[in-house]
C-alpha cells in the first residue's frame, strides 16, 4: 500500500537518490545476527534506502531498501576483485536499479534519474540494460581508460571544451559559510566509443577547488518494464 502511494506521487515528479545509514547497536553487545560496521568495534546493519524525491527536491517516499549483516570472518577487501559482484556489497546498486525500472515500470510517462555518489562508481552498474526513461548520474570516482590520446579519463576531461558557465548557491556546510560558486561545464561524449556513456565535468574557477567529475549514461533501450539481471559480466 505505501509503495502505491509512492507510485502515485512519481507520476507527475521524478528522481532518486542513494542513502545508506548505519544502524548501530554497540550499546547492545549480546543482541545477535549483527555484523561489523565501517568501525570494526561497532556491530549492527547497514541499510540502503532507495528514495525517490521530485526534481523541486520534495521527499515523494521509499522505493526500496536492504538491509544486511556483513560476515565477521570474511574481510571487505578479500578476494575483492575475484568475487563477482552478486556476492559483494556492491550489488545494491545493481538491486537498487532493478526497483527504479519496476518503477519506471508502472510510472511509464515520469523520467527517472538515479543519483549516486563516488561509491555508486561500479562498472557492473553501467552494464545493465534501461528503458528510456531510466538514467543514471553518478559522480566518477574511477581513473578509468579511454580511446584518446590522454589514454586516462581525468586527463582526457581536462581537455574537453567547455560547454557552460554557471552559477550555483551552495548551502551552508560544518564550518563553510553559505556562498555562490561559479562553475564551468565540461562535456565529451567520446571518452568511451564502446560504451554509452557521457562524461560532465565541473569545476570552479578557482583552480584550488575541488573538481567533481559526473557520468551521465545514454540508456540502452529494453522493452518497457523489462528488468536488468542481477548478476552481469565484468570485462
Amino acid at each position: 500500500m505505501v509503495l502505491a502511494h509512492v507510485m502515485e506521487a512519481c507520476v507527475a515528479r521524478r528522481r532518486r537518490c542513494w542513502i545508506t545509514i548505519y544502524l548501530d547497536w554497540i550499546e547492545h553487545p549480546n543482541t545477535k545476527g549483527l555484523g561489523p560496521l565501517s568501525v570494526t568495534s561497532h556491530q549492527g546493519l547497514p541499510a540502503r534506502t532507495t528514495l525517490a524525491r521530485a526534481s523541486e527536491r520534495v521527499p515523494l517516499g521509499l522505493l526500496q531498501q536492504q538491509v544486511w549483516a556483513r560476515d565477521k570472518e570474511l574481510p571487505r577487501n578479500q578476494d575483492h576483485k575475484q568475487r563477482p559482484t552478486c556476492e559483494k556489497e556492491s550489488q545494491k546498486w545493481l538491486t537498487s536499479l532493478d526497483a527504479l525500472i519496476a518503477a519506471r515500470a508502472a510510472c511509464p510517462t515520469t523520467r527517472f534519474v538515479s543519483v549516486g555518489d563516488r561509491e555508486a562508481d561500479v562498472y557492473d552498474l553501467f552494464l545493465v540494460g534501461r528503458p528510456r526513461g531510466v538514467d543514471l548520474l553518478v559522480r566518477a570516482a574511477q581513473d578509468r581508460k579511454v580511446e584518446q590520446e590522454e589514454r586516462y579519463l581525468w586527463a582526457a576531461m581536462a581537455s574537453a571544451p567547455l560547454a557552460a558557465t554557471l552559477t550555483l548557491h551552495l548551502g551552508k556546510r560544518g564550518q563553510q559559510l553559505a556562498r555562490q560558486a561559479t562553475v564551468s561545464v565540461h562535456c565529451r561524449d567520446d571518452a568511451r566509443p564502446d560504451s554509452d556513456i557521457d562524461m560532465l565535468m565541473v569545476a570552479e574557477s578557482d583552480p584550488s577547488c575541488t573538481r567533481a567529475l559526473l557520468a551521465h549514461p545514454r540508456p540502452r533501450v529494453l522493452s518497457e518494464g523489462g528488468a536488468s539481471s542481477g548478476r552481469l559480466p565484468h570485462p
